[in-house]
């Protein structure tokens, strides 16, 4: 599909053979393909020359801008030009620390005009920087992408730009017209989606599409979730600021104060747990004032106002994950990954979560946490009861948790599942990729 450059490595030189999962969707198959990517990346011998823009609509705090900076990094490690455009945010400060570019554009709105706008300095900026692939995370900077690649490609000569997408979410498919809007998210040469579970969603909403589908789910910085790089010392400070004592086990729960995360179910639960001893703590930016009034509400009337602990927006994830003795993830909607799960188990952190979602592929019930029915207060209780009442038994379950997120959800493993993507469709092509007897 794509014209190699005079710059190519042998495939031998990489040191990535990821483990992904593709699946080939084509209208009128009637069963899946799967292959791993070690299939398709022995499909040729020599990679060309990759220069890639990633897009989103900002860089502030979530698990799509993280998963940007992640692999922004993985590229510029290995020497390969890399850029990144958005409306901004608090982590631009992170990429100019490994020296990749921002361009700073409003794709953080579905206005047309703006669409156009950016579009226009999208295709300005491919031809400038010699961009082979560009990488849309979400829908309004997918179509600026878009429009902007086949811009690009219309006056190219000779070479190519790839355009690939990645579901980070679920979609909504009514009206007709939001249906038409995600739409775009398929008008790559590639999808990718962050968990079988948002694969399913495109397979079930969309129907047959023609475009293969990767899974590659996202992946934990297992050198800043590390448990040996935290000190018993700043663990006890923290944990005595809670007044969470070494007889008093310590409830985390990390996430953005919005309905659907549940902290208002968690807080039910707790209410109902008043006769054991527990100190609990929510991290996470307020985003809904209502919300923030209704979750104070709440422990007022069950009086355990003195045991909850509000601690906002924090940077010091991997500390509080690793001075607690239970996380939580209580999300009344389906994550579509759920980072959280996954931070919590690398510092050894039993978890507790709800049973839909990425959550299934994250966590195992019974063995690195408990997997408990969404908006059910009394299915949490009743987890948390379990884990309260015997600490060792759940101190275990988070260690195994770690070796989990080692063995397939590490940082290193997501961005060599990108990696194997963009390769497969600037070398390969898809319609190679579908004419391929690839095994079962």
């Amino acid at each position: 599909m794509g014209t190699a450059h005079s710059m190519s490595i042998d495939i031998q030189d990489w040191d990535f053979y990821p483990s992904i999962t593709c699946l080939q969707e084509s209208a009128g198959l009637t069963s899946n393909t799967i292959a791993d990517a070690r299939g398709i990346l022995s499909m040729t011998k020599l990679l060309p020359e990759m220069r890639i823009l990633q897009v989103l609509p900002a860089l502030h705090e979530g698990g799509v801008e993280t998963g940007t900076v992640q692999m922004a990094r993985y590229l510029s490690k290995r020497n390969i030009f890399n850029m990144v455009s958005s409306a901004g945010g608090k982590l631009v400060d992170a990429l100019r620390q490994i020296d990749v570019p921002h361009i700073t554009l409003p794709l953080d709105t579905k206005n047309p005009l703006k669409i156009l706008y950016s579009s226009h300095r999208l295709k300005i900026a491919i031809r400038k920087h010699r961009i082979t692939h560009v990488h849309a995370r979400s829908r309004a900077p997918a179509w600026s992408a878009y429009i902007a690649c086949s811009l690009a490609n219309a006056t190219s000569e000779g070479s190519h730009v790839n355009f690939l997408t990645t579901f980070h979410g679920y979609y909504g498919e009514k009206p007709a017209i939001k249906r038409w809007y995600n739409s775009i998210m398929l008008k790559g040469e590639a999808v990718i989606a962050v968990s079988e579970f948002v694969k399913n969603h495109i397979i079930d909403v969309y129907g047959g599409t023609n475009k293969p589908i990767y899974v590659v789910h996202r992946g934990n910085d297992l050198e800043r979730f590390n448990p040996a790089s935290i000190s018993q010392s700043a663990i006890e400070t923290f944990r005595k600021s809670l007044r969470a004592n070494e007889s008093t086990p310590l409830i985390l729960m990390v996430g953005r104060l919005t309905p659907w995360k549940g902290q208002t179910v968690l807080l039910s639960a707790l209410a109902e747990l008043k006769d054991l001893p527990w100190i609990a703590a929510f991290a996470g930016a307020t985003e809904n004032t209502a919300y923030n009034q209704e979750m104070k509400r709440i422990m007022k009337e069950a009086d355990i106002e003195d045991r909850v602990h509000l601690l906002g927006s924090r940077d010091d994830t991997p500390l509080l994950y690793r001075a607690a003795d239970v996380a939580v993830s209580a999300s009344t909607e389906p994550e579509t990954f759920g980072r959280v799960a996954i931070e919590a188990q690398a510092m050894e952190t039993g978890v507790i979560a709800t049973a839909h979602g990425g959550s299934l592929e994250t966590v195992i019930d019974g063995e690195t946490g408990f997997l408990v029915e969404a908006s059910n207060p009394t299915a949490m209780k009743e987890a948390l009861a379990k884990a309260l009442t015997d600490l060792r038994t759940f101190a275990n379950m988070g260690k195994a948790g770690r070796l989990h997120v080692c063995r397939k959800m590490t940082e290193e493993e997501m961005c060599r599942g990108e990696m194997a993507v963009y390769v497969a469709i600037s070398e390969s092509g898809t319609d190679e990729l579908r004419k391929r007897d690839l095994p079962p």
